[in-house]
């Protein structure tokens, strides 16, 4: 049994709703992997590592590069930083999951672009979820690119939806952030002169009440918000209602996503961005993509004529092959513990 640190793992991460891409990350390694701080959330974030540096051999990091957003932001940034340029001098092998291209929240982003930069030079190993990742890295540092694993975002279960009325054109799903672009897709549609074209739900919180004033500007007869957090048995029951789940992403920021993976395991057709995960996964014939909104109501045109097919048994091949098993079974052997 290795011992490890898990970043985040602090006192805002346990008390509020919670990624459950971390609980089950951990999960997959736990045989082989002890994170000794996973009982003993931080108000601190980085800097809690200083009660466990020299006792741990691995720190896996998520989403580092957003810690200039965090309380003591800077502070927490330098301290990366230091951690990042010594760890090859104490032995300390550092695994950084790569998300995001850079952050998704455009503050601080010149830190940002330091610390990214700094992750890809000097982690030991690095994991993305997207082919994309891996040319990022390489763009940064040529030598980078040999220590990169690719691995699909990991799937929990297989979720099949039920076949029921199609009342609902177009989805989306998940939390309401800026970067998801619902507000530039619904203003397309009001430029465009397609606003009620479709029947279109958003389902999901708005984190930001601006934002949400924005939005709720947006609606109209055939366009409806469900403002709230909503449980998985109620997502899957608006997929079923459903022809297309759409993700409108803003493109300079995302890799990969959660949600994503989610609605697929509903074996949902899902219409997204040319870009990263996205792209893989158009690649292996799994969902669509658009280039712009131009090209997004095309596709959707498409395949509410019947004219875009999606293989069922296409989903069942590749979520058995990315399941959390062995998605922690590559993982090991990729820094030596299997």
């Amino acid at each position: 049994m290795k011992l490890a640190y898990l970043y985040p793992v602090t006192a805002r991460y346990n008390s509020e709703i919670t990624n459950p891409y971390l609980d089950n990350f951990q999960e997959s390694l736990k045989e082989k992997i002890l994170f000794l701080n996973l009982s003993k959330p931080s108000k601190l974030g980085i800097i809690d590592l200083t009660k466990y540096y020299f006792k741990v051999k691995y720190i896996f990091l998520h989403w580092p590069e957003n810690i200039p957003d965090r309380k003591y932001g800077l502070f927490q940034s330098i301290f990366l930083l230091l951690i990042l340029w010594s760890s090859s001098v104490f032995s300390k092998k550092i695994i950084w999951t790569m998300h995001n291209r850079v952050s998704n929240a455009p503050i601080n982003l010149f830190l940002k672009k330091i610390l990214f930069k700094n992750l890809v030079r000097f982690s030991s190993q690095i994991i993305t979820h997207a082919s994309e990742g891996k040319k990022i890295a390489s763009e940064i540092s040529t030598r980078s690119a040999k220590k990169v694993l690719v691995i699909p975002h990991p799937v929990k279960e297989q979720t099949p939806i039920p076949d029921s009325e199609k009342k609902i054109d177009i989805l989306i799903w998940g939390t309401v952030v800026e970067y998801k672009g619902v507000d530039k897709f619904l203003e397309y549609l009001h430029s465009s002169g397609n606003v009620g074209k479709y029947t279109i739900l958003i389902a999901g919180k708005v984190l930001n009440e601006s934002y949400f004033l924005k939005i709720k500007g947006l609606l109209g007869e055939k366009i409806t918000l469900i403002n709230e957090y909503l449980e998985k048995e109620k997502l899957i029951e608006l997929a079923s209602f459903s022809r297309i789940i759409l993700f409108p992403y803003i493109k300079k920021g995302v890799l990969s996503s959660g949600v994503l993976m989610d609605s697929l395991t509903w074996k949902s057709i899902i219409l997204g961005p040319d870009i990263g995960a996205f792209r893989d996964l158009a690649n292996e014939n799994l969902i669509f993509t658009y280039s712009d909104f131009d090209s997004l109501l095309q596709q959707v045109s498409k395949i509410l004529q019947g004219t875009l097919l999606i293989n069922p048994l296409k989903f069942d091949d590749f979520l058995k092959e990315n399941t959390w098993e062995k998605y922690s079974e590559k993982v090991l052997t990729f820094i030596g513990e299997k």
